[in-house]
Parts: C-alpha cells; sequence; structure tokens
C-alpha cells in the first residue's frame, strides 16, 4: 500500500485550527493517566521556597524565637542572593549551627541549598546530624536524597543519611519503602543497572496498590531509567530493562513502565529502537490498548514537529493488527496536516488510501481536496435554505 510522502518540519503554528479542533473532539481520556503523572513530576522538581515567606514567618514569631538564628538564616540568604551572578566556586561557605534553627527553617536552607547545588553545605548538614545523631525530618530527607542520588560521588552521605533516618525516624524510612528508589538511582548513575533494577522493582512491589507520593517518585525513577537507556545506554541494558518491565507486568501486573518503554523507542530516530518497538507492540496487548487511547494525542505531537514518518508508522502498527477503525483518526488528523501545507498528492493518497481500507471519512475531506485541486478556497459553510416569504392578508 502505498502511504504518503514525507513533509519538512515545521513550527505547531502552522497547523490549522481545524486541526486543533479535530484532535480536541476525538482524542480519549487515555492520556489521563501519564499526561497526570508527567505533569506531578514536573511539579515537584520545579518546587521552590521563597526567602521572603520565610522571614515574614520568622518575624511575626519573633517573640518566640531566637534572634540569633534569624541572622544565621538571614547572613545565609544574603550570601545566595550575592552570589548568584558569580559561579558556585566563588561562593563561600558559611557555617550555620543547626542546634538553633527549627524543622522548618532547616528546610528551607537545605532545599535552597540543593536548588543552587551546594554540595558542601548539603554534605556538612548530613555530617552534623549524623555526628549529633539527630532526627532528620520527612521533607528533608527526602529533599537531600534526591540531591545525593543523581550526583554519583556522594554515595557515602546519601548512605549515612539513610542509615540514620533508619535508626532514628524509622515510620518515614518504612513508609519511604526504605528509600530504595533513591539508592536505585545512584546506584544507575554509578553503572550499576542491574542492583538498580533490582531496588526498584522491590521499591515498586512495596508501594503498588497505594496511590502515594512514593508510588509517583518510584515511577518517576523508571521513567528516568527507560529515558536515559533508550538514548545513552548499550543494547544489553535494554534488553535488561525490558526483561525487568515484562516481569513487573507478569509479577504485579504494572504495565505503565513497559507502556512508557514502547513510547520512548517508538518515538526514538534510531531504527534498532523502533525495531524493539514495533517487537514489543507485537507481544503485549496493553501496549496496543493504550497505543489506541491516545492515538490523537500522539499524532498531534508528531505532527506538531514535523515527525510525519512517526505517524506512518503508527499507521502500519495499527494495520498490522486490523486496528482499522483505531486509523480513522490518525488519517484524519494527518490529512488536516497536508492539506494545511497544500500537498495535494499526500491529500490523494489519504483518500486513496481510507478507500482500500474501507474506512470512511466526512464529505469534508473529499470538498477539501476538491478545493486544493482547483485552487479554490475551502470554506466548510452550510448553505442556506430558501426561505418563503410570509405575507399576512387582511380582509
Amino acid at each position: 500500500m502505498a502511504l504518503l510522502l514525507r513533509n519538512p518540519r515545521i513550527l505547531c503554528s502552522t497547523i490549522p485550527k481545524s486541526f486543533v479542533k479535530t484532535l480536541h473532539k476525538s482524542t480519549t481520556d487515555g492520556v489521563a493517566t501519564d499526561t497526570i503523572a508527567e505533569f506531578t513530576d514536573d511539579l515537584m522538581l520545579k518546587k521552590q521556597l521563597r526567602w521572603e515567606i520565610l522571614l515574614q514567618e520568622k518575624k511575626k514569631t519573633s517573640g518566640r524565637g531566637d534572634s540569633s538564628s534569624l541572622k544565621e538564616v538571614t547572613a545565609f540568604i544574603n550570601l545566595i542572593k550575592r552570589t548568584t551572578e558569580r559561579s558556585l566556586s566563588q561562593v563561600s561557605f558559611v557555617s550555620v549551627d543547626f542546634e538553633k534553627l527549627d524543622e522548618k527553617h532547616i528546610d528551607h536552607l537545605v532545599l535552597s541549598a540543593c536548588l543552587d547545588k551546594n554540595t558542601e553545605f548539603v554534605d556538612k548538614f548530613v555530617d552534623q546530624c549524623v555526628d549529633g545523631n539527630k532526627v532528620v525530618g520527612e521533607n528533608t530527607m527526602l529533599t537531600v536524597c534526591e540531591y545525593f542520588s543523581t550526583h554519583r560521588n556522594n554515595r557515602n552521605s546519601l548512605i549515612k543519611l539513610i542509615d540514620l533516618c533508619k535508626v532514628n525516624n524509622r515510620l518515614v524510612y518504612d513508609q519511604n519503602c526504605e528509600f530504595k528508589h533513591f539508592k536505585a538511582r545512584h546506584f544507575w548513575e554509578k553503572g550499576n543497572s542491574d542492583e538498580a533494577l533490582t531496588l526498584l522493582g522491590e521499591a515498586l512491589e512495596q508501594v503498588r496498590g497505594f496511590n502515594t507520593p512514593v508510588l509517583t517518585s518510584v515511577l518517576s525513577t523508571y521513567r528516568f531509567i527507560v529515558k536515559d537507556t533508550v538514548d545513552n545506554k548499550s543494547e544489553a541494558i535494554l534488553v535488561r530493562l525490558i526483561r525487568a518491565a515484562t516481569l513487573l507486568q507478569t509479577r504485579l501486573n504494572e504495565s505503565s513502565i513497559l507502556i512508557y518503554l514502547w513510547k520512548v523507542c517508538f518515538q526514538s530516530t534510531w531504527f534498532s529502537n523502533q525495531v524493539v518497538a514495533d517487537q514489543l507492540f507485537s507481544d503485549h496487548s496493553e501496549i496496543r490498548i493504550d497505543a489506541a487511547q491516545r492515538r490523537g494525542f500522539m499524532t498531534y505531537n508528531a505532527l506538531c514537529i514535523g515527525e510525519v514518518d512517526m505517524v506512518h508508522r503508527l499507521i502500519h502498527a495499527f494495520l498490522k493488527f486490523e486496528m482499522r477503525q483505531e486509523c480513522k483518526l490518525v488519517l484524519e488528523l494527518l490529512f488536516e496536516y497536508q492539506y494545511a501545507h497544500k500537498n495535494l498528492q499526500a491529500c490523494s493518497e489519504i483518500l486513496k488510501t481510507t478507500l482500500e481500507l474501507d474506512i470512511y471519512l466526512d464529505d469534508t475531506y473529499s470538498q477539501k481536496l476538491i478545493h486544493l485541486l482547483t485552487g479554490g478556497k475551502f470554506t466548510n459553510t452550510k448553505p442556506k435554505k430558501d426561505v418563503t416569504p410570509k405575507f399576512t392578508f387582511k380582509f
């Protein structure tokens, strides 16, 4: 079957309103789960606390607090503000006595240090906590673990902090599945993929069935590993990841990792990854169901960046399993895209394909093709009905 010539990449702004309306009208609710998960990840990563709020809160409670702690907090804030325009190597270290600060102030300081990648400050905080056997709050614990898990040279600080939490705050330790997903991220960064996948599998098994921030964090770590594997790792590691994702689907009935793995491989520009995506699509019905639900969203995103070839591959994947009705929306969006670029040949091929596949499209598409052929401008207006004038007779 002949299908459609490729077109150059364009900006999203060139896509007509009718194309967007078609997507909005036809896209199903299948994209909700993955979209919410990605939005939550972005929200957690971009969370920033404002120092002005901290100072205002501290001023309101200054009668109960220690003025020396306020001065230390203010000094550290001013240092950060003064040095934001310089490189991190130029930032001088300020010693802060954490014993004089309450948990909220420590959370603010540690979060700011992590956002500014002030490893020296975070290391000092961990050392003081370990030396003084100090209980660490859950927010601070999660912030520091997130920071250390992405830095290869700070494994000792990460392990020391987790061990301290295990002894002094067992409830937080257990609720966060022993922080295995943070350990897994760190092992992955160090190159120990087997240990990382094992720990992640254990963490997911502990939190499955509970819609908690911990589950979101575990799945976020999985998505990072999948993306990093497809983009940067070897095919051997990709095979291990596929095996691990398949095992999760079999043992825990957790197919989201496998679906995301297919999505990343399918969108890859590497032919070897596209072959892997075809194989996953053939082997797992869960992937086919999700792709059918997300077909409008995937098609729209692909066409926004000019990836017509990706749309062709999606159509071929559906046709391989006789999913003709699933192709209808994809073909409609593709026609709108080619019509916006006045590609007469591509539009003709699309309508010809629909006839061959016995897929019915609205007459509007035939009219658009005729207007494109004759060089006229298509206006989707209904002809006005003849209105017979009414007369009132007076006798």
